[in-house]
């Protein structure tokens, strides 16, 4: 068989009621040289005949079928498994859209990046844009707060993953992890500004059933990457800024200096993502400092169009009616004004 220019990894585990138009969707490609390596994970539903039908019409189609072992085994052993020279990412309660690896194809051969993802047009229960930073140096800052790309929606280069593999021990943000090593690895990242994946939301995705267990993990990887770009100097800080993601408080004013720091390194749109991501780190802790406005405006002064009178006001408002994160009223606030 001739070698594929790509190569798709699907684990599969219990998805009968989404695999059949996930894999449609891939097969459906505009760009058509690619293998797809459909790896059952012991599935107990209907999921497996499915498959089967699939790989019987399609000789593109290579399934594996074994015991569960889950997903950070599923995904290692499609990557031991692909022969092609660019992976792609795809799951199976999700769509790819028809042209997504023509774009990202062509993106990765003009931009010689590593890895290439995409924004993603969710859908289900919670309808949204997934937008995600474009740049290299953007992805680097959005790494301090959360991925930088999609899972999903990545296609890279079979070294990244062949080089680096995915941890079991961070099973419930195994993405996460990994591209935080690719990055200290020296890969480069970039996205595509148009949804090339449709992501579906519902009850039963992880982010759902263990979303204790993601943040708690995250938090290691935060500090990773945290103490990589700003080392031990401004450790109090990060402390700090950890615990803000705990939901615990934090206290700002140990914040904003390494927060300057950072402001007077980058420039552009990994500046923009920097003031986006720090907005809300300010809101999750307005309710626990006193005046948090003030230092928002420290932090925004000399940032053209940055210093506007509408995020004071909020700050203003969370502190004065003590909105803490786990509020509904927050959530909604949060919601409103930070799409």
């Amino acid at each position: 068989m001739s070698i594929p220019a790509i190569s798709v990894i699907l684990p599969v585990y219990n998805a009968e009621k989404y695999v059949a138009i996930a894999v449609e969707s891939v097969l459906t490609q505009t760009f058509s040289n690619f293998e797809l390596l459909l790896i059952d994970d012991g599935s107990t539903d209907g999921s497996l005949p499915i498959l089967q039908r699939y790989a019987a019409r399609d000789d593109r189609i290579t399934l594996i079928t074994r015991e569960n072992r889950g997903l950070v085994a599923s995904l290692n052993e499609g990557i031991t498994l692909a022969r092609g020279k660019w992976l792609a990412r795809m799951d199976a309660d999700d769509i790819s859209l028809p042209h997504r690896f023509e774009r990202q194809i062509a993106w990765l051969n003009q931009t010689h990046a590593d890895i290439c993802g995409s924004w993603a047009q969710t859908f289900g229960t919670r309808p949204n844009m997934w937008r995600y930073p474009l740049s290299h140096e953007a992805c680097e800052v959005q790494l301090l707060f959360d991925v930088p790309v999609a899972h999903p929606a990545v296609m890279a280069h079979k070294n990244v993953f062949r080089s680096l593999g995915y941890d079991s021990r961070f099973a419930q943000v195994e993405d996460y992890d990994i591209w935080q090593r690719a990055w200290a690895a020296g890969f480069t990242f970039s996205n595509i500004d148009e949804a090339l994946l449709r992501y579906r939301t519902h009850a039963g995705q992880v982010s759902v059933t263990q979303a204790q267990a993601q943040r708690e993990v995250a938090q290691s990887i935060r500090l990773r990457h945290w103490q990589a770009i700003l080392g031990n100097h401004h450790r109090p800080a990060i402390e700090q800024i950890l615990k803000i993601f705990d939901g615990n408080g934090g206290d700002l004013s140990l914040i904003t200096p390494a927060l300057v720091c950072l402001r007077d390194r980058y420039g552009g749109e990994a500046q923009d993502v920097l003031m986006f991501n720090s907005f809300r780190l300010f809101c999750r802790a307005a309710a626990f400092n006193a005046e948090p406005w003030k230092l928002w405006q420290s932090l925004t002064k000399g940032i053209p169009g940055a210093s506007t009178w509408e995020k004071p006001v909020i700050l203003r408002l969370l502190r004065a009616l003590r909105m803490q994160p786990g509020r509904s009223i927050f959530k909604y606030l949060r919601s409103f004004y930070l799409r």
